[in-house]
């Protein structure tokens, strides 16, 4: 019975380091593994009906040395958002046509150091006013230039997508919103 127990508890413990290593491996679908971090977030979760929402973008550098990003973080080009109304699923976002990215729009980020942009009102983004109700927002940031002005200079542009954390926020009559803080 106790060799029994052992090929048990060796199987499992073979099916635990595959399962790590392979977390570890697996990165998305542009070969990133983390090492830029893009994260939103509100400065509150409830708001009234008819104030404004700011949503602050954060880019972080995770690796272990110097990367060059986008900080331009234009909302229209720079930004691929995702806005789910409950229960009436995705809202259509406004587009405005391409702006080409300049060298001053790209910043070097160091080991561990962010850039931080506060957009403008998410009901600007929406070509139609936001409602009443619960709000799921995403954002997918997006770099495909390189700068040719750093090209062969060493410089470790960061080129991909990577996805944001999941945003809740709701949107409530005034008079709920007040007695709801």
């Amino acid at each position: 019975m106790p060799p029994f127990r052992f090929d048990r508890f060796r199987f499992l413990l073979v099916g635990l380091i595959v399962l790590v290593a392979s977390r570890t491996a697996i990165g998305d679908e542009f070969g990133r593994d983390g090492n830029l971090e893009v994260f939103i977030q509100s400065d509150k979760p409830v708001y009234k009906f008819g104030e404004p929402i700011l949503i602050t973008i954060r880019l972080k550098n995770n690796t272990t040395g110097p990367i060059v990003v986008n900080r331009r973080l234009d909302p229209f080009n720079d930004l691929q958002w995702e806005l789910f109304a409950e229960p009436h699923g995705f809202m259509p976002i406004k587009t405005l046509p391409p702006k080409p990215l300049t060298a001053d729009d790209f910043v070097e980020l160091q080991r561990e150091q962010e850039v931080k942009k506060v957009l403008p009102p998410l009901s600007e983004m929406t070509p139609d006013p936001l409602k009443r109700g619960l709000y799921g927002i995403r954002i997918t940031y997006a770099n495909k230039e390189k700068l040719k002005e750093t090209e062969g200079k060493g410089k470790d542009i960061w080129t991909g997508e990577t996805v944001t954390n999941r945003l809740s926020i709701q949107i409530q009559s005034g008079e709920r919103a007040s007695l709801s803080e």
